[in-house]
């Protein structure tokens, strides 16, 4: 990448994060608390269900977050009573769904859990949609045929005998039925605050990147520039350079060592001696003028 894209990506990145603020302070001022919405309708089976007929179903929701649990008992478009439910306050980032097939109040089967977050994921966060509509095809497999086709798989590949599907080592477990889930996703004022941020942190980090790639073209570039062969004009650690010292005269060394500041002398000897010096001296002092000392006769 040349220094001009990558400047040119840099204020790309600028005006982008510009607008998502932008976005965001719009968002905070409508301080709208509607919570997020999701309909589920039930919309389809397939013809070639091992089920003897329809009657007597029904579709079982299980929502993880928020916890809840709901029962479709007919199919059509929404528009026929119980074929439709609403979910309100969707943690889209964490929730997933899982259906139970039921007839007459007995499980017939159960499908894996789904994750809504790629159904609920918002296009444009800059310009969200008012609802998202996609279809969940929904497997539904028999209660304990995973674990039965597992030993007839073992069994088979011991006596080698019989075919079993495979695929990455995995047996392949045949539904009892499919059925078809329409959900309508109808984004909150959080849900787009959510995706904004999420968009501001990867086009900070964009940025970032371009920065570390305009740095390097540019340092690059004026290495490359740089003349070749032509000696500095000032050598490198001149200031460091200490200037030679002449070495001092015998006496100043004689001095230094035994009568200096830092001499033994003066270090250890006179501090010593002193104490001696003041307390002869005050003796010889008291011996001889002692009488200076005495107090005057009384009168």
């Amino acid at each position: 990448m040349s220094t001009d894209n990558a400047r040119t990506e840099v204020v790309q990145c600028e005006r982008d994060i510009q607008s998502i603020k932008t976005a965001l302070r719009k968002v905070g001022a409508a301080d709208n608390d509607t919570p997020n919405t999701m309909i589920v309708t039930w919309v389809g089976k397939d013809e070639s269900s091992a089920l003897e007929s329809d009657d007597g179903l029904e579709v079982s929701l299980q929502l993880s977050s928020p916890v809840e649990e709901a029962v479709l008992t007919k199919m059509g478009d929404g528009t026929v009573e119980g074929s439709t439910i609403t979910f309100s306050g969707v943690e889209t980032s964490m929730a997933t769904l899982a259906v139970t097939l039921k007839k007459n109040g007995e499980a017939l089967g159960v499908s894996e859990s789904y994750d809504l977050a790629p159904l609920c994921n918002l296009e444009d966060a800059m310009n969200p949609k008012e609802e998202y509509v996609s279809e969940l095809p929904v497997a539904i497999v028999a209660p304990g045929s995973e674990a039965a086709a597992a030993e007839e798989a073992k069994m088979a590949e011991e006596n080698k005998e019989g075919e079993t599907e495979k695929e990455g080592g995995s047996v392949l477990v045949k539904p009892l039925c499919s059925l078809t889930l329409k959900l309508v996703f109808k984004p909150s004022a959080k849900d787009q605050k959510e995706e904004l941020y999420e968009l501001l942190n990867k086009t900070s980090l964009r940025k970032s990147q371009a920065l570390e790639r305009l740095k390097e073209e540019q340092l690059t570039k004026s290495s490359s520039n740089a003349p070749q062969g032509k000696k500095p004009a000032v050598k490198a650690g001149f200031l460091n350079k200490k200037t030679p010292q002449k070495p001092d005269s015998k006496w100043m060394q004689f001095y230094e060592k035994y009568l200096g500041p830092q001499s033994i002398t003066r270090g250890l000897v006179i501090p010593i001696a002193k104490n001696y010096v003041i307390f002869f001296g005050a003796v010889i002092l008291a011996h001889f003028k002692g009488q200076e000392l005495a107090l005057p006769a009384p009168v």
